[in-house]
């Protein structure tokens, strides 16, 4: 009689091993990042209420907010884009409009979440009323320590694609 059969194994490698094959032999010294950085801020603080900025290796290369309600290039080579591709503007500003609706709503779902819709705010510190740089609370929650603010605390909240 024959031995019994091994176990059979199946074995499933995430990249597959010939992927490195496809890559070039010397990979670039000096690679380049792409980040994009969205900012929403509630209404009245001097800002637009939602920002969008894009860069490469640190520099500025396109631009959205509220107030324009536009993506625009920051950079001629960033220009020169829409030459090759003339909706991509267009579409980045659709995106981006999109993002500005989501953040919106985000930001009102935080406010209603902290209780941030108005009221009296204060600083407490443990040195007393309102020193050093210290959370904001509402007062009640801080005694007689909490050091009332003219205006309640502006929540606002970015985000970091890379």
């Amino acid at each position: 009689s024959s031995p019994p059969a091994p176990p059979h194994v199946l074995l499933l490698l995430w990249p597959p091993p010939w992927i490195p094959a496809l890559l070039p032999l010397y990979p670039d010294p000096n690679p380049h990042s792409l980040r994009y950085f969205y900012t929403g801020v509630t209404a009245g603080v001097g800002l637009p209420e939602f920002i969008a900025t894009g860069y490469v290796d640190w520099e500025l290369i396109d631009h959205y907010d509220s107030n324009t309600r536009r993506a625009v290039p920051r950079v001629d080579w960033m220009a020169r884009v829409g030459e090759s591709d003339p909706q991509y503007w267009d579409r980045n500003t659709q995106i981006l409009q999109g993002w500005e609706a989501r953040f919106r709503v985000d930001l009102n779902t935080l406010r209603g979440r902290y209780n941030q819709s108005g009221g009296e705010w204060g600083a407490c510190g443990p040195g007393g009323r309102g020193s050093g740089a210290v959370p904001l609370f509402p007062p009640h929650t801080c005694g007689s320590q909490a050091a009332p603010l003219p205006y309640p605390p502006q929540p606002h909240f970015t985000s970091f694609l890379p």
